[in-house]
C-alpha cells in the first residue's frame, strides 16, 4: 500500500491479524526524518491524517491487549513438515502449500481457532522443543492440549506421526483427514504409511470410523471441515446464520475467556454467536474503551448465545466471566438493547429503534422469565443534505470553492493534506423532537472530524463515518464543518480521490422504554 495507507486500512489489517493471534503491532517507519521521507508509510507528523492518530493508536492497543492470554484453541492443523523439506523449490511445492492454506482458510471460515502443529512433534523429532504425546484423551504438545487434529492433503507424510494420531483417536480424540490418500512416506516406507492410514481412517471417502473412544473422519475436500470440526465441538463459536467472513480467536485469562471476533468483509454482518463457555458475557468496545454486561444473551447446553452485529471490518470483543452474579438481561430482542434494570416485579428495558414496528422482548432475572412489547410509530426517515458545500484546502493561497460534494482532486490534483467542507443546515423542531440524531458522512477519503455550531467532535477514522450530533443540532440554521485529510499518495504523483464525497445524511433513532412483566 505504501503512501496510500489509511487508518481504515490499518483497522482492517490489524483486526484480521489480531483474530489470528497477533497481539503486538509495531507501526513501520514511525521514526523518520520528516523532511526527507524515504520509506512508506510515514507513521509520523508528516502524514496528513496524523491529527487523528491518537484514537487509532488507542484502538490498536485495546485490540492487542484483548488477544493476550493463553490460547484456547482445541484444534491442531498438521503442518506437513517432511513434505515441505522434500518438495520446497520444486514443481511439487504447490502440492504442499496449497492444500495446507486451503484447510486453514476453511477452518477460519468455520470459526475454528487452531494452532499449526509441526509434523515432527508427532514423529518425535529430537530437535523440537516440545514433542506430542497423548494424555487423557487429548494430544499434548508442551502446555497446549488438542481435541481435534486436521490432516491436510499432502504428497508426503510421516508414518510414525500417523501412528501417534491413531493412539490419540483411540484415547478419545478426533482426527480429520482431507481428500484421498496419495502420499508417499517421508522415509520411503510407503506400505507402512498406507497401512497406518488405513488402520486409522479406513477406506470410505467421505466416511467416519469409531476407533476406541474417539473418531477418525475423512472428508472429500475442505468444504467438509466445518461440519467435522463443529461435530467435534472444537469451534471457538458457532454462528447462526453461518457467516464465512467472521474470524474468531479465544484466549483464557485465569477463569475468564476473551473472544475476539473480526469481520473481514466490507459488508455489515448480523448473526448470533454460540460461545462454548458458561458465565456472564461482557461487551468490550476497542474503539471507545467502554465495557459493560451484554444486555442480550441466552444460556444453552451448547454455550452462550450472544447476538452480534458487525460494521465492515469491525473487531468486537466478548469477555465471559466464569464467576460472579448474573445480572438481569434479555434473552430475545429484535432491536438494539441499551440497558436492562429490575424494577419491582418488572424489568425496565431501554432500547433503540431505527425503524417503526412492534417488537417482542423476553428477559430473565433470578430464574424468572419476563415478557413485553415495544411499539415504535415514528417513521424515522433519513434526510439527505444535498445542498452545496464550501471547500477550503489548508495550504497557502487556497481559494474557497463552493459546489456539490466531491473529491478535491478536481481543485488540486496533487494536494496531500487537510481541507474543510462547510455548509448550513435548516432543521425543524419536529425533526429533532425525542430523537437521537446521527450525521452520516457517506464516503470519506480518508479521515474526518465534524464541527457542529462550533463544537468539535472526535475524529472518524474508518467507515461507516457516522457521528452522534444529538443536542448539537438545534431548530433553525446550523453550521456544519467537516475537516478531512487524505494520504501522501497525491503529492507523490499518485492522486487518489480525496475529501468528503458523501452523500451526507441525517439518520434518526428513537429510544424507547418498555416494562416486561413476569410470566
Amino acid at each position: 500500500m505504501g503512501w496510500q495507507v489509511t487508518p481504515g486500512f490499518v483497522h482492517a489489517t490489524v483486526g484480521a491479524q489480531a483474530a489470528r493471534g497477533i497481539n503486538l503491532t509495531v507501526l513501520h517507519a514511525l521514526w523518520t526524518d520528516e523532511k526527507r521521507v524515504y520509506f512508506p508509510p510515514p507513521f509520523g507528523p508528516r502524514a496528513p491524517w496524523w491529527w487523528a492518530m491518537r484514537p487509532l493508536a488507542e484502538w490498536i492497543g485495546r485490540v492487542m491487549e484483548a488477544g493476550r492470554g493463553t490460547s484456547g484453541a482445541r484444534t491442531a492443523l498438521l503442518q506437513p513438515q517432511r513434505a515441505a523439506e522434500q518438495w520446497t523449490g520444486t514443481a511439487r511445492q504447490g502440492e504442499v502449500d496449497g492444500p495446507l492454506a486451503d484447510a486453514a482458510y476453511a477452518l477460519e471460515r468455520a470459526q475454528v481457532d487452531f494452532d499449526l502443529l509441526h509434523e515432527g512433534a508427532l514423529g518425535g523429532d529430537p530437535e523440537l522443543r516440545h514433542r506430542a504425546d497423548v494424555r487423557g484423551g487429548r494430544l499434548a504438545v508442551g502446555a497446549a492440549r488438542y481435541d481435534l487434529v486436521v490432516v491436510p492433503r499432502s504428497p508426503t507424510l510421516d508414518a510414525a506421526g500417523v501412528r501417534v494420531l491413531r493412539e490419540f483417536v483411540r484415547s478419545g480424540g478426533t482426527a480429520v483427514a482431507v481428500g484421498p490418500f496419495d502420499a508417499d512416506d517421508a522415509d520411503g516406507n510407503d506400505r507402512s504409511l498406507a497401512r497406518s492410514l488405513g488402520d486409522l481412517f479406513g477406506d470410505a471417502l467421505p466416511g467416519t470410523r469409531v476407533l476406541g473412544a474417539g473418531r477418525a473422519v475423512r472428508v472429500a475436500d475442505v468444504s467438509g471441515l466445518r461440519a467435522a470440526a463443529h461435530e467435534a465441538g472444537a469451534a471457538a463459536a458457532v454462528l447462526d446464520p453461518a457467516r464465512d467472513a467472521i474470524r474468531v480467536l479465544r484466549v483464557h485469562r485465569g477463569t475468564d475467556t476473551a473472544f475476539l471476533l473480526n469481520n473481514e468483509s466490507g459488508d455489515a454482518v448480523e448473526t448470533v454467536a454460540t460461545l462454548p463457555v458458561t458465565g456472564v458475557p461482557e461487551l468490550w468496545d476497542p474503539a471507545t474503551g467502554d465495557t459493560g454486561p451484554a444486555p442480550v444473551y441466552r444460556s444453552t447446553k451448547r454455550g452462550l448465545r450472544v447476538p452480534l452485529g458487525f460494521e465492515p471490518y469491525q473487531t468486537r470483543i466478548v469477555v465471559v466471566r466464569r464467576t460472579g452474579p448474573t445480572p438481569p438481561h434479555l434473552t430475545e430482542a429484535a432491536l438494539p438493547v441499551l440497558g436492562v434494570e429490575p424494577d419491582g416485579r418488572t424489568l425496565r428495558v431501554t432500547a433503540e429503534a431505527a425503524a417503526p414496528g412492534v417488537h417482542l422482548l423476553t428477559g430473565t432475572d433470578g430464574g424468572h422469565t419476563y415478557r413485553g412489547t415495544v411499539r415504535v410509530d415514528d417513521p424515522l426517515a433519513p434526510v439527505t443534505l444535498d445542498n452545496d458545500w464550501t471547500l477550503t484546502l489548508e495550504r497557502d493561497g487556497a481559494t474557497p470553492v463552493t459546489g456539490p460534494l466531491g473529491s478535491w482532486t478536481d481543485v488540486d490534483r496533487l494536494f496531500s493534506g487537510s481541507g474543510t467542507y462547510s455548509t448550513t443546515v435548516e432543521v425543524t423542531p419536529a425533526l429533532l423532537a425525542g430523537r437521537r440524531v446521527l450525521l452520516d458522512l457517506g464516503d470519506v477519503r480518508d479521515v474526518a472530524a465534524v464541527t457542529v455550531n462550533g463544537t468539535e467532535l472526535g475524529a472518524l477514522l474508518w467507515a461507516p463515518f457516522v457521528v452522534d450530533v444529538t443536542g448539537l443540532l438545534t431548530p433553525g440554521r446550523n453550521l456544519l464543518d467537516v475537516r478531512v485529510a487524505n494520504t501522501l499518495s497525491n503529492e507523490r504523483n499518485k492522486p487518489l480521490p480525496s475529501g468528503l464525497l458523501g452523500p451526507v445524511t441525517l439518520r434518526f433513532r428513537r429510544r424507547v422504554t418498555a416494562r416486561l412483566t413476569r410470566v
